[in-house]
């Protein structure tokens, strides 16, 4: 009996030691990178952004593609002997050289801010959030950046990614840059097999957000991509960044339809426009200063005969002694205010 007993507890104290030592490694393997994160590479990948989103968040603007300069587009060979223009080449040679830390990923509607890893394995996707193998960087000519991270485990990165909604931005700081992009497909699932989410937007540079759907599975993935609309230098102070954002706010407005909430990029408020048009909708003709002169008025007094009304026609005041049928002298209004019944002064409002 005193044998069994001594046996029993061995075996309870071993298990007991076991199951620490599993839990342990699950809080470290899990937690570990949240709590010691990837450091950035570069000071200035620490730069505050707040004021700047906060400029950004409501603006709608157009995608851009990044464009290459004309030494960038001749031709040579890879080290594949492959030909390629020598905006590719420089750009495969970065993704290439990529390090961990190197570049920023901001997305506010996540609450997100964490350090771009370099690669896409297992390993690196307890990490934080991976370019994919061959994505390009943001600094490549219509280049697609394609991220992926996971959504239920580890610093669950992408956890809420399915409540990003069109116009939410996504930053990117990387190469003394801030790469602004806007959401332009919301989520929506696909086949894990699906690759073309990686090829490249003959439109704009584009974005492609990637993770597992549904939560705790791989069966599909879950897509976001953004184009991108705004590249801004670091160097630029926050005063000048400001003034950037003002200005393109200036330049692409903003209406949304009271009815169906959509709004277009670069459509202004009707009411805006509306006010800029002239207090009169009817055009003066060029002579019509010399027919109408300011002392006019008085010479038509309430005892006179209209004589002088300017039929449509000739536009000139020609005097006849018989008067209109249709037209009632009135003391108070001189006959140059009848002038708008020309044709066409309206037909184009």
């Amino acid at each position: 009996m005193k044998k069994s007993g001594k046996l029993r507890t061995v075996i309870t104290n071993t298990l007991l030691v076991v199951g620490i030592v599993l839990l342990a490694y699950a809080l470290v393997d899990n937690f570990l990178p949240v709590l010691f994160p990837v450091k950035p590479a570069d000071e200035l990948l620490n730069i505050d952004l707040s004021k700047l989103e906060d400029d950004y968040a409501d603006l709608n603007l157009p995608g851009i593609i990044l464009p290459v300069e004309k030494d960038e587009q001749k031709l040579t060979q890879d080290e594949h002997g492959n030909m390629v223009s020598v905006a590719e080449l420089t750009a495969a040679q970065a993704r290439k050289e990529y390090q961990n830390g190197q570049m920023r990923i901001r997305i506010p509607r996540l609450d997100l801010d964490w350090m771009v890893i370099g690669t896409d394995d297992s390993a690196a996707l307890k990490l934080g959030p991976c370019l994919f193998e061959k994505s390009p960087l943001p600094t490549m000519p219509g280049g697609n950046v394609c991220i992926a991270a996971h959504r239920e485990v580890y610093g669950a990165w992408f956890l809420h990614m399915d409540d990003m909604r069109m116009g939410d931005k996504i930053y990117l700081i990387y190469d003394g840059q801030v790469f602004i992009y806007q959401v332009v497909l919301e989520p929506y699932i696909t086949d894990p097999h699906d690759w073309s989410i990686t090829e490249k937007i003959p439109e704009y540079n584009a974005v492609t957000l990637m993770t597992c759907h549904p939560i705790g599975t791989s069966k599909s993935r879950m897509i976001v991509r953004g184009q991108l609309i705004k590249v801004i230098p670091i160097e630029e102070s926050p005063e000048d960044m400001a003034n950037q954002a003002q200005q393109d706010a200036e330049e692409a407005g903003r209406y949304t339809d009271p009815v169906t909430g959509d709004f277009s990029p670069g459509l202004k408020d009707p009411n805006e426009l509306d006010s800029n048009l002239p207090d009169t909708v009817v055009p003066a003709p060029e002579t019509q200063p010399q027919t109408a002169p300011a002392t006019q008025p008085a010479t038509a007094p309430a005892t006179q005969p209209p004589v002088t009304e300017a039929p449509p026609v000739t536009e000139t005041p020609v005097e006849t002694e018989e008067p209109p049928v249709t037209e009632e002298p009135v003391p108070t209004q001189p006959p140059v205010t009848e002038i708008p019944i020309l044709p066409g002064g309206l037909g184009g409002l």
